[in-house]
């Protein structure tokens, strides 16, 4: 059978190797599939994404490896389409959706950043109020669909990634559960998978 990984990023965005390094390690690793995808453009933030230039070099890259190692390892092109996303790209094999910012006055937030910035974050524009952020965040996941097309979910609980051991707040809270459940039965009624 073997074993997929749709979700990786390479140097042409904020990943650590090139599309080769990845394939050849994920051949090593025994993944018979493997999505090389690239985070969307958004113009409030160009650190992580990949440059609108560099969409065609990046995607002659992907059919170039598919056809290098064709026999090994079927490998996929795909975009990580932001909520906020400017640009989606043509054609891809497969889309994932997320949300890494919330909209605040005239700025976007990064929810994925780091600790002290994400606490910063819900302090300035939650109020301090944890559940209230998470709210949010479901209710943007679950707009997913129309705002990206998306066919997949990407990191569907990215609000609990600095609050390991409910250190933040506690995601058994029924208003938490709500927001996540909502969120989660609208993505599977628009058949996304996560």
């Amino acid at each position: 059978m073997g074993y997929t990984d749709l979700h990786t990023h390479t140097t042409y965005c904020d990943g650590r190797a090139t599309p080769e390094e990845m394939v050849i390690s994920a051949i090593e690793k025994g993944i018979t599939t493997l999505g090389l995808l690239a985070h969307s453009y958004v113009e409030f933030d160009r650190d992580y994404a990949i440059d609108p230039s560099r969409v065609c070099e990046f995607r002659a890259e992907v059919y170039r490896l598919r056809e290098k190692y064709k026999g090994k390892i079927k490998i996929l092109f795909g975009i990580e389409a932001d909520y906020f996303s400017t640009e989606l790209y043509g054609k891809t094999d497969y889309v994932i959706g997320s949300v890494h910012y919330f909209k605040y006055k005239d700025d976007y937030r990064n929810i994925d950043n780091s600790p002290p910035v994400f606490i910063k974050m819900v302090e300035e524009c939650f109020g301090g109020d944890y559940l209230a952020m998470a709210e949010r965040y479901y209710e943007q996941i679950a707009e997913i669909k129309e705002k990206t097309g998306a066919d997949i979910v990407g990191h569907f609980d990215l609000v609990t990634k600095f609050n390991e051991g409910d250190i933040l707040f506690d995601t058994s809270n029924e208003r938490y559960r709500r927001a996540w459940q909502r969120a989660a039965d609208k993505l599977i009624a628009d058949g996304l998978i996560f």
